[in-house]
């Protein structure tokens, strides 16, 4: 695989094999316990690791509608067990009602296969400029995120607890309401 070493940053790109902290860079499936690379202070890994998915270099395809995006990891890639194939389709899609065109969403679809049992977390970090350089135009925005939770972390280590805490009602869940109006909810926001 052909590797960047250019940025540590994770801007815009797709994260894996999995994304976020694993703590010690260790975890167990049945018997048989793994040790991953430590790329983050030494103590973690994370995000994939020193070869993970956003360090790494795409096979690119254009179908119909769709840009598809393809990588294999073999093997022992950072440690983790088992060939990996990931497949990235990203397209523009019409929601409609009635017939009637109700609005345009970006649609990343993400498929991942393994031939051992092996973690998968994949996540897109996007940053998009939703306001074309008009500070006050993102305000008035409408960003739907269709999800129903996130994943609570232990505010002294940044590592997952494991508890999946349910967004609905709180400053993450953006169903229905513009995201300046949910930021100032949210803690530093």
């Amino acid at each position: 695989a052909v590797v960047s070493t250019q940025s540590t940053g994770y801007s815009g790109c797709i994260v894996g094999r999995v994304a976020g902290r694993i703590g010690g860079g260790q975890f167990s499936i049945g018997d048989k316990d793994n040790q991953l690379t430590l790329n983050n202070n030494n103590a973690t890994h994370l995000h994939g690791g020193f070869i993970g998915l956003s360090k790494v270099v795409w096979d690119v395809e254009v179908l119909e509608n769709v840009l598809r995006l393809s990588h294999f990891q073999p093997d022992g890639t950072d440690g983790y067990p088992g060939s990996l194939t990931v497949t990235v389709d990203i397209s523009l899609r019409s929601k409609t009602r009635g017939g009637r065109v109700k609005g345009t969403f970006l649609s990343i679809d993400m498929t991942a296969t393994c031939d051992q049992a092996t973690p998968i977390n994949l996540t897109f970090h996007p940053y998009f400029n939703m306001s074309g350089g008009e500070e006050s135009a993102f305000k008035d925005k409408l960003t739907v995120f269709d999800y129903a939770g996130y994943l609570e972390m232990n505010p002294d280590t940044i590592l997952p607890t494991g508890e999946i805490i349910d967004c609905k009602g709180t400053a993450f869940e953006f169903r229905d309401t513009p995201i300046c109006d949910k930021i100032s909810g949210v803690k530093g926001g």
